[in-house]
């Protein structure tokens, strides 16, 4: 489980406006081996990871809108730094993008996927 947080008005590499709600939790690792970040919600959502402040734009080290093609799953493959705490965000594309989603972080490279159909 993850500490949360529910904010507004982050600025984000998918909603240029920041004005959909984002859910933000942090995620300390421990060791430098890759995990895969895995968003997959019931709107078109955009997962960014950031180093530390979660509010400065300028410490985003991963995004990604439109997972494989698909606007409801958005994913990204962290290699940690040691002793770094990320913040993990979750937005939405456009001012009205919001809803359930769930988010999983697995120990490991991310599966590589072709795109649908």
């Amino acid at each position: 489980r993850f500490p949360s947080a529910h904010a507004s008005g982050i600025r984000g590499c998918g909603d240029s406006t920041g004005a959909a709600p984002e859910s933000v939790y942090l995620f300390a690792p421990g060791n430098t081996r890759p995990h895969c970040i895995r968003v997959e919600a019931e709107f078109d959502s955009v997962l960014y990871v950031r180093l530390d402040d979660c509010m400065n734009a300028g410490s985003t080290i991963e995004c990604n809108d439109d997972h494989n093609m698909l606007a409801q799953v958005s994913q990204v493959e962290l290699t940690p730094v040691e002793n770094g705490v990320y913040s993990l965000i979750v937005d939405g594309f456009g001012d009205g993008a919001h809803g359930r989603f769930t988010i999983t972080v697995t120990a490991g490279a991310c599966p590589v996927a072709s795109p649908p159909g």
